[in-house]
């Protein structure tokens, strides 16, 4: 029967000592790897949803009436038509945000059905606020709805006697705003 030196055992214990590292480092490189393929992929969809805002999407202050105060009042809004409807639910998945896809009525000049997702007010402001790194053409579109997000408290209700004036001057001057970069 052979025996088992003390120096075998060290030596073992110490392996697998040394094993237990190099497989955890193995395990958090593997993970942390994953991550970062993770985070990229992410990355990338937003850059393609942003691609699609600035091509087919529109950026607006959408003037809607009011039976109180001024008489109307400004929401933000992204709509982005398309005729496949493939993309607008890759576009929906990859974004995250909340939004409404409608069937425009069919008009003569179509030949295909058109979709539109709809982001209204907040989820406007949310969907540009993801997107805003990587959009190009509508990033001045997208700042000006959030100064308005910023300075005109559209999520506050002021009763029957409507917004203060210099907070309605405030609207009035995105809404402008707005238009000229039309």
């Amino acid at each position: 029967m052979a025996s088992i030196h003390s120096s075998d055992v060290k030596r073992t214990a110490a392996m697998d000592a040394l094993f237990q590292v190099i497989t955890t480092h193995l395990e958090n490189s593997e993970t942390a790897a994953q991550a970062l393929m993770a985070e990229m992929i992410a990355q990338t969809d937003l850059a393609w949803s942003s691609a699609i805002v600035d091509g087919e999407g529109c950026v607006l202050l959408a003037k809607t009436r009011r039976n109180c105060g001024n008489g109307f009042n400004y929401r933000a809004r992204v709509c982005i038509p398309q005729n496949c409807l493939r993309t607008l639910h890759t576009f929906q998945d990859r974004v995250g945000v909340h939004c409404k896809l409608v069937q425009l009525p069919h008009r003569e000049s179509y030949t295909r059905p058109i979709y539109q997702l709809n982001f209204d007010g907040v989820h406007a402001y949310n969907l540009l606020k993801k997107l805003r790194p990587y959009l190009v053409r509508k990033a001045a579109e997208a700042d000006v709805i959030f100064e308005y997000y910023r300075t005109c408290e559209p999520s506050r209700h002021f009763g029957p006697k409507g917004a203060p004036a210099h907070i309605w001057h405030a609207r009035e001057r995105c809404y402008q705003a707005l238009r000229c970069l039309k």
